[in-house]
């Protein structure tokens, strides 16, 4: 059965969020902050993990830093769970490039499982390149283009929302910078694609 990790330090949402999953027929680790994920990580192997980023002691952006530095978490999939809005200064400051997707609360729960779907997918597609790319280093370049192409994707979306939310409010100056972030969004899609051959499509 495929494993989610679920970290959040709010109980509330680690419960809604696992019965979800649950219901969904994925088996669910529970984690309410980033030292108890980095503990249980430690016995389980989570398929994916979903990352919260507000937790106190340790955030969400530092847990990932020191879930990416494991190595045999490497390529598991980290999706960003969390109420913090996605802006061009967190596409620019902070690794999002450990991420596979960022989804804002509050969430739409018919669109959270399609997404964690497509999420698993790609680790499937990712182990796929594994076993068929015998030079190492050339796996490890399609499975990097492989997911950041799905991850730029994803935060293109994410942003479009936002772009739309910053309209109905009249706030037309940072609409346009995130319509900027947007066209630099889709040339790396471009340049991945170029890069990535048969595996990026």
């Amino acid at each position: 059965m495929t494993k989610i990790m679920v970290v959040d330090d709010e109980y509330f949402i680690v419960k809604v969020v696992g019965d979800l999953l649950r219901n969904n027929g994925y088996e669910v680790i529970e984690a309410f902050s980033g030292f108890e994920c980095l503990e249980k990580l430690k016995t389980e192997c989570p398929d994916l993990i979903i990352l919260d980023i507000m937790m106190p002691e340790m955030d969400g952006w530092e847990t990932l830093d020191k879930i990416k530095k494991i190595e045999k978490f490497e390529s598991t999939p980290v999706i960003m769970l969390t109420v913090v809005e996605l802006t061009p200064e967190t596409i620019k400051k902070r690794p999002v490039h450990h991420l596979v997707d960022y989804i804002q609360k509050p969430y739409s729960v018919r669109k959270l499982i399609p997404k964690i779907k497509v999420a698993l997918r790609i680790n499937e597609e990712m182990r796929e390149i594994r076993e068929k790319v015998k030079d190492k280093k050339l796996a490890k370049q399609y499975e990097f283009s492989l997911r950041v192409k799905t991850l730029h994707e994803n935060l293109i979306q994410t942003l479009k929302e936002n772009s739309k939310r910053k309209i109905e409010t009249g706030a037309l100056e940072e609409a346009e910078k995130i319509y900027e972030t947007i066209a630099e969004e889709k040339k790396v899609i471009k340049k991945l694609k170029e890069e990535g051959g048969k595996w990026v499509k």
